[in-house]
């Protein structure tokens, strides 16, 4: 009765606690009916409760002490009727009858346990947020957690971690709040945003950290993470931990359906990819006759996981079109890539590559690499990211059909980290290319013409041409060709309309000596001129006398050095007693056929 009015207060605080019920997560107190409680803490969400203790009175840290002791035990141990329920479950997926999916269920499982062995199960946290791939780790955590804890004999309960967002579907926190009850889980809700709140549970932690999490290859941000990644550099440390990153759209429904588990209500309402209100509609892939929905796992095209969600970019990261113009303008190194396990059988001859090369020669830009590479999603991606990185623009050819092993897009969505979705500005064009009659309505296969990678930029290309043209797709620094040679060529031409044109000054000299003669003198021009390329092309025509085409070339802004070295290359061979011609031209190839 004596305590001054802000100690009192703080002793409630404890008194709630204990009251309210408190679920402890290595020292962070959780308090589910916070925000009906009275005090100035009310809306911290989650605090660590370490530190809240030591503001506390001595008398009420002691009190507060003794809740903690008792609530540790009920809070973190799972009592025998739940384990023996969660031990059953752990049998019954393993024994499943579908091979694949057994098979899906067997990695992922065994990605957890190791996951538990090495964090151990007070340091491992899911993330739930209510989705569909939430929900499928849920249950395979609360199955490894249960195998964990019958064979080290211990009982410790799955730790799940809800990070809150005011503009969650009402139907996602149900789910969420009955799956929670319904399965007896620890559940920590943080409401400070997702990189202050890591930071937080990370620096309350006396250990490393794994957070377990629903990601799958082609997610946005999923990148290169494996079953196991660490954070990124921008975030705190801790382990990512991916027990379904090698399951499609296919395996989680097929995952969720076989056991008959429970899921968000709005995936049998036409949803397939849920995010928030204002960015999710139904996928209009599953929008029935009628202008009903199938549900979720009816999709046939998984592709179109997300084709209901919207990307609504701030005005900053809008691309300009100006900025996309500039950037091509200063163009000067080039990759190109060949899609195609045609191409590497020998079944077709690649035309693109070598078109490609002289189209971009005859603007005096500089071809750095080709790559020919399968029909793989993985290695398209791989090799879009290499050149992306190190050359000023990449073409790629093919991979752009209807069919099964058109995956290229996917692959460039995958490379930028940068999900597929409806590109408004391609789905307003696409009447007016496919000449479709006014009023029509643009029919799934229309549509999927118009599924991007989000970091799409279309081009309009000049035409004299009355009939409507396509686009030319841009993605970062990478335009996307098909790999017909015919639609391949007269979009090179479209292209070369907005890259620079840099005249280069070539020389030629043909000396009538073995190359090998020439070696030593080749050498030392290379490297008194070093802004000037040279080459050396041997010339073995039968019967005729063996000659060494040495060229010389660089930028017109370099002509006086081409000169200098040209003439110090002519004198330096004619000392040796060698006949040299000279000329201008650059049909090096020309000469070498008809030595052939």
């Amino acid at each position: 009765r004596t305590m001054p009015a802000i100690r009192q207060r703080l002793w409630l605080a404890v008194v709630a606690m204990a009251v309210l019920g408190a679920s402890m997560v290595d020292g962070w107190c959780c308090i589910s009916s916070i925000r009906n409680f009275p005090l100035s803490l009310q809306g911290t969400g989650c605090l660590p409760f370490s530190k809240m203790i030591s503001r506390l009175h001595p008398l009420a840290a002691q009190c507060s002490s003794r809740m903690h002791m008792s609530r540790a035990g009920p809070a973190e141990e799972v009592n025998e009727q739940v384990l023996r329920r969660d031990v059953k479950f752990y049998d019954d997926i393993t024994r499943c009858d579908d091979e694949e999916l057994r098979g899906k269920i067997e990695l992922a499982l065994a990605t957890l346990m190791d996951s538990l062995r090495l964090f151990g199960p007070e340091f491992n946290l899911v993330s739930f947020n209510g989705g569909k791939d939430a929900d499928v780790i849920l249950h395979l955590m609360r199955a490894a957690s249960a195998k964990y804890c019958n064979d080290t004999k211990t009982q410790k309960r799955p730790r799940m971690v809800y990070f809150e967002n005011p503009k969650e579907f009402p139907e996602i926190c149900q789910h969420v709040e009955d799956v929670i009850k319904q399965y007896d889980l620890d559940l920590l809700r943080c409401d400070k945003g997702i990189k202050d709140s890591l930071v937080e549970l990370v620096e309350s932690c006396s250990k490393p950290m794994a957070f377990v999490l629903g990601t799958r290859q082609g997610d946005p941000n999923c990148g290169d993470q494996t079953s196991f990644t660490p954070s990124s550099a921008y975030m705190p440390p801790f382990m990512r931990v991916n027990p379904i990153i090698d399951w499609n759209y296919g395996h989680v429904w097929k995952f969720l359906k076989y056991f008959q588990l429970p899921y968000c209500c709005l995936y049998d309402q036409g949803f397939t990819s849920i995010g928030t209100p204002d960015n999710t509609k139904r996928n209009p892939s599953l929008r029935r006759s009628d202008g009903s929905y199938d549900s979720a796992d009816k999709l046939v095209n998984w592709e179109m996981e997300r084709a209901g969600r919207e990307s609504k970019l701030p005005e900053e990261q809008k691309i300009s079109k100006v900025d996309v113009l500039k950037k091509l303008k200063n163009v000067t190194t080039i990759g190109i890539l060949i899609v195609g396990d045609e191409i590497l059988k020998g079944k077709v001859e690649d035309e693109n590559s070598f078109f490609a090369i002289k189209a971009f020669r005859s603007q005096g830009l500089s071809v750095e690499r080709v790559s020919v590479v399968r029909d793989d999603e993985y290695d398209i991606a791989q090799e879009i990211r290499q050149l992306s990185s190190s050359c000023d623009l990449v073409i790629t050819s093919g991979g752009v059909g209807p069919t099964h092993d058109d995956v290229t897009l996917k692959a460039v969505a995958s490379a930028f980290s940068s999900p597929q979705e409806y590109n408004q500005d391609m789905l307003s064009r696409l009447p007016q290319v496919l000449q479709l009659p006014d009023g029509s309505v643009l029919s799934d296969a229309n549509r999927k013409l118009a599924w991007l990678p989000r970091c799409s930029f279309l081009l309009e290309p000049s035409s004299d041409n009355s009939k409507p043209t396509w686009p030319l797709l841009l993605c970062n620094n990478v335009f996307v060709l098909p790999g017909v040679p015919k639609f391949f060529q007269s979009k090179m031409e479209a292209i070369l309309q907005f890259l620079p044109s840099r005249k280069l000054v070539i020389r030629r000299l043909t000396v009538f000596a073995k190359e090998e003669n020439l070696v030593s003198d080749v050498d030392a021009l290379v490297e008194k001129f070093p802004r000037v390329k040279f080459g050396s092309y041997p010339l073995l025509a039968e019967g005729e006398e063996q000659r060494t085409v040495v060229t010389l070339e660089a930028p017109v802004e370099e002509e006086e050095e081409v000169e200098e070295a040209r003439r110090i290359a002519e004198n330096l061979f004619e000392s040796c007693k060698l006949r040299v011609e000279v000329d201008q031209e650059d049909e090096v190839s020309s000469s070498l056929q008809e030595s052939n």
